[in-house]
């Protein structure tokens, strides 16, 4: 990345023009690297006022085009275009029609609106792109799809409440999923050098970049089917037709199996720790935990936790693969005793213990949690959410971020930010078991991310209703006991 950064200055020196849209935007983003991507809101900030500028310069040119326009036709009302302010559709619209390409600008803009947990930007520039997405790269137009379905899954999750929204989500993710397969088809007949990049972080949702950790690898013909048949699997989940998500999970399964989807490792003796773009195991237990919430929704619960544990062994390779290179490096030096007795060396998977921290830790016991609440088994329950909240709360000490958003990795993959919805959970849980006060403040945190869900405001009402009825209680068996 440092040598990357002194390319783009050298090139920036002998640019007459310095505000060149994408030279600006790989100084953005050759800088972020070179720090560790350690700011991801300084790194939105950045894009966005290169964004401002491309807008600027799109809205100058149509205003002079407009005052031409109308100065021929011998005068008129002309300018309105320039003169009046922009809703957030036209000004996305001058963006894609401009001179430069901007989508894999846009589409980085997204990525870390989505990291934010601001859906709702993320969304309108999603679409917008799908809107015109023939032009656009074929290696963009896959990332862009791919965001978007985890955009809309996250966006709809919990807000399907009638037919017609029900209706127009399965409307708008079949059409993106048509394309997608459309891509697919073509790239059945074409070897490695006409493979994709890719860049897709499963377990968190997110997109980022393939890193420097690892060599690149490529998104096959396979291997986009694979995904294919997860995000439409998700869709399906959402709008609860299990028959025909099963068939999409077992696709999806079956070829994992066939198809062995190797790792470039590095040479020497912690080669299995190099943080690759799309691990097998990564991959398997992204299809595992979707059969799991399969199993959920059909009541099976004993099944769902058998395949939730399934996927963390008792050496946590799985959870180093999706907390990133860092933690797996920090394990490689972990102690095998925890007095101190053991030695320090050591692989994953070779008699070392690794805790199940951070997100990833988070997002495992708020699903054991749901389970066994479903099970009627309430203080179980409580007992892992108390589990992931802790988690959550390490979690979000260390990045310092108390919003919906993870942070990004060293190598700007975007980090599962999942403690809004464990405290939704865990309020709801709490809500159930009559400790209205403590479900409410949960709650109340979650709004931060969950605040246009119809439900959390009338879970919070819940609680006021039921504090005040146990305040009720209380005064009247107080006056009881003194008469």
């Amino acid at each position: 990345y440092s040598a990357a950064l002194d390319v783009l200055r050298t090139i920036e020196r002998g640019l007459s023009d310095k505000n060149d849209p994408r030279l600006l935007h790989n100084l953005r983003l050759a800088e972020s690297a070179v720090g560790g991507f350690a700011d991801a809101g300084g790194l939105r900030e950045s894009l966005l006022s290169v964004k401002a500028k491309i807008r600027a310069k799109q809205v100058a040119k149509q205003g002079k085009e407009d005052r031409n326009g109308s100065a021929a036709a011998g005068g008129g009302k002309g300018g309105a275009g320039a003169s009046d302010p922009l809703d957030v559709e036209n000004s996305l619209a001058l963006l894609t029609d401009a001179e430069c390409d901007c989508s894999i600008l846009l589409y980085n803009l997204a990525a870390l609106h989505f990291e934010r947990g601001d859906y709702g930007a993320a969304r309108a520039i999603l679409e917008q792109l799908f809107k015109d997405i023939e032009p656009i790269d074929e290696t963009v137009a896959v990332y862009v799809c791919l965001l978007l379905l985890d955009v809309l899954v996250h966006a709809c999750r919990g807000n399907l409440l009638t037919d017609r929204d029900r209706q127009a989500f399965a409307t708008q993710t079949e059409e993106i999923l048509d394309h997608m397969e459309k891509l697919a088809a073509g790239r059945k007949d074409l070897g490695p050098d006409g493979a994709l990049t890719w860049s897709k972080a499963e377990s968190g949702g997110g997109e980022g970049r393939a890193g420097g950790h690892s060599a690149e690898q490529l998104l096959s013909a396979s291997d986009l089917e694979f995904r294919l048949h997860l995000h439409r699997a998700k869709c399906l989940l959402m709008r609860h037709q299990l028959k025909a998500s099963k068939k999409e999970i077992k696709s999806a399964l079956e070829i994992l199996q066939k198809n062995k989807f190797t790792t470039r490792n590095s040479p020497g003796a912690a080669s299995e720790l190099v943080w690759s773009s799309s691990p097998p195991a990564l991959r398997n237990m992204t299809a595992l935990y979707l059969k799991a919430n399969f199993e959920y929704l059909r009541q099976n619960y004993r099944k769902a936790l058998k395949l939730l544990s399934s996927c963390h062994g008792p050496s946590g390779a799985m959870l180093q693969q999706l907390e990133g290179p860092d933690a797996a490096l920090k394990a490689a030096h972990r102690k095998t005793d925890p007095k101190g007795s053991g030695s320090g060396g050591g692989l994953p998977g070779q008699g070392q213990s690794v805790d199940m921290t951070g997100h990833v830790g988070a997002m495992y016991y708020n699903d054991v949690a749901c389970v066994h609440h479903k099970m009627k088994k309430y203080h179980v329950a409580l007992h892992y959410f108390g589990k992931a909240l802790k988690e959550t709360s390490e979690a979000e000490s260390q990045t310092g971020k108390k919003d919906a958003g993870g942070g990004l990795t060293a190598d700007g993959r975007l980090k599962a930010g999942v403690g809004c919805e464990v405290r939704y959970n865990a309020g709801l849980a709490l809500l159930l078991c009559g400790r209205p006060g403590e479900a409410l403040g949960l709650l109340e945190q979650a709004a931060l991310l969950l605040h246009d869900r119809p439900v959390l405001w009338l879970r919070m009402a819940e609680c006021c209703i039921q504090h005040h009825c146990h305040g009720e209680r209380g005064g009247e068996a107080e006056k009881g006991g003194g008469g």
